[in-house]
């Protein structure tokens, strides 16, 4: 829902006649790489791409969301390995104390990483065309995270 939001405001498109559902060889081939959105096979459909500041918004809400929703989960973890605590204890509320220290660091992370590797991933691709793709993702992964290290590194210290 949130990428077709997203793909509504955007203003450039792409058209996917050669695409196949999944990308792959007719998306490399068409020069569309990672614009197509998964599912957009079908003949005739044009799909927006996603410029890098939708990808900083995507990025953010796709980490919230996971945050949210395993901060419980966690906060149960956590109990569990601090020992000498049964399994009532562990089970009792409250499950989200320290979220809003947590999800203040994840968010920006989430944008920073996401943002960091799609833009990168694209620059790569079309800067080193023969390049093995794999190596290029791999390249663009690691520099997401580096590059995320930098903005969760000082949340985790504060929290």
């Amino acid at each position: 829902v949130v990428k077709q939001i997203l793909c509504a405001m955007s203003s450039s498109t792409i058209s996917v006649d050669s695409v196949a559902p999944s990308g792959g060889a007719a998306a490399a081939a068409a020069g569309v790489g990672s614009k197509a959105l998964a599912g957009a096979g079908a003949a005739g459909k044009t799909v927006a791409a996603l410029t890098w500041k939708q990808h900083l918004v995507v990025g953010g809400i796709a980490r919230g969301t996971a945050v949210s929703s395993m901060f419980p989960v966690d906060t149960m973890k956590t109990r569990l390995q601090m020992g000498g605590a049964g399994l009532g204890s562990v089970l009792k509320p409250p499950y989200f104390a320290g979220f809003g220290a947590a999800i203040s660091s994840q968010i920006p992370y989430g944008m920073v990483v996401f943002g960091t590797y799609e833009t990168t991933k694209v620059a790569l691709v079309e800067r080193f065309p023969g390049a093995p793709r794999m190596g290029l993702y791999l390249s663009a992964a690691v520099l997401g995270d580096l590059m995320g290290s930098l903005v969760l590194t000082p949340g985790e210290v504060v929290k």
